[in-house]
């Protein structure tokens, strides 16, 4: 009706344009209106284990990019229909009475237009199931430990190497550590789940039949509180005392539950015992305590059987340690003193 009355092309572009970007900023301020109210209601629902979520917050970054979507939106999706619009025929207009005044390609533009959109919805929609499906199996797996426990890895250098500095470096640095307020329990592993890396020791099981020269088993070295900061469960037996590891950790051993399935069917595993060597002469380990099982690997490999030894002893050699600690809900992210 503007065309019919004498309005330009660029005025008819113009207005449309104009419209599109006062929709376009009506959603954007929705938008941001929507992320201030569910950002408060984030925050009264932390749960306390998030690193860093009280600092969440709108600012000026987030406006200003609120400010280039809404700029983008408007361009993209009202500048090719202007200029559609602004092709009318006004004599075939008149003609028709207003039901076909735009050339025939708007047509066929818009059928490509519909076709692709629905078949990015149903992409959309089979990719957003197969993820809540994905999502549903994966918070239902037993990992063994805590999903929420804050970690870091230490590597020490060259200097740290012999005559127990490691050790040594390791021991003041966990209990510079457990100072810091809030923080519930602190340990360290050699092989953290999930790290990708592997560490393997042969075995020999007292009793078993089919004990093998080359029989190979995952094994960590780990410090007292370790289990404690994983909260990996303590099915049977004790965990490693401070004693354990001051006598050298050579005459005691964890095991986990995928062990005593394999090894000891049907038995308690506590007080047997197993050489991490298939030398007659290596002395023996006693099992002190049996934990639950802890996926190392991924969420869709099964528990493997793992023995546990004390670590942090004089002898403990500089080298890459995996430091969980275990806080508080109120307690600020877990940071070195």
């Amino acid at each position: 009706m503007r065309a019919t009355l004498g309005a330009g092309r660029l005025r008819v572009v113009r207005q449309l344009l104009t419209e599109s970007l006062m929709l376009s900023s009506i959603a954007g301020g929705a938008g941001i209106a929507l992320a201030w109210i569910f950002l408060r209601l984030l925050l009264r629902l932390d749960p306390g284990d998030i690193p860093r979520l009280q600092q969440a917050s709108l600012n000026f970054w987030v406006l200003l990019f609120v400010m280039g979507l809404v700029l983008v939106t408007c361009l993209l999706f009202a500048t090719l229909p202007a200029i559609s619009t602004s092709r009318m025929n006004l004599v075939g207009f008149l003609k028709t009475g207003g039901t076909r005044g735009v050339v025939a390609a708007r047509d066929r533009g818009r059928n490509l237009l519909i076709v692709g959109e629905i078949a990015l919805v149903v992409v959309l929609l089979a990719a957003a199931g197969l993820l809540v499906r994905s999502y549903v199996k994966v918070t239902s797996v037993q990992t063994g430990f805590s999903s929420s426990t804050v970690t870091c890895d230490i590597a020490l250098d060259s200097r740290y190497a012999g005559r127990g500095q490691g050790g040594a470096f390791f021991r003041r640095l966990l209990d510079r550590i457990a100072l810091v307020p809030g923080i519930e329990a602190t340990g360290a592993v050699t092989i953290l789940p999930f790290s990708n890396s592997h560490s393997v020791t042969t075995l020999w099981v007292d009793g078993y039949r089919d004990n093998n020269k080359e029989t190979l088993i995952d094994g960590a070295a780990v410090t007292p509180h370790y289990f404690s900061a994983m909260s990996t469960s303590l099915i049977a037996g004790r965990f490693f005392t401070d004693a354990d590891h001051d006598d050298g950790g050579s005459q005691v051993a964890i095991v986990n539950q995928s062990f005593v399935r394999k090894y000891f069917p049907g038995q308690s595993a506590v007080r047997k015992r197993l050489r991490d060597s298939s030398d007659p002469k290596a002395p023996w380990k006693t099992i002190v305590g049996v934990v639950a099982d802890v996926r190392n690997e991924s969420l869709d490999e099964a528990p493997v059987p793992q023995i546990t030894r004390p670590s942090m002893t004089s002898r403990t050699p500089a080298s890459l340690y995996a430091l969980p600690c275990r806080r508080t809900h109120s307690s600020p992210p877990c940071a070195l003193p």
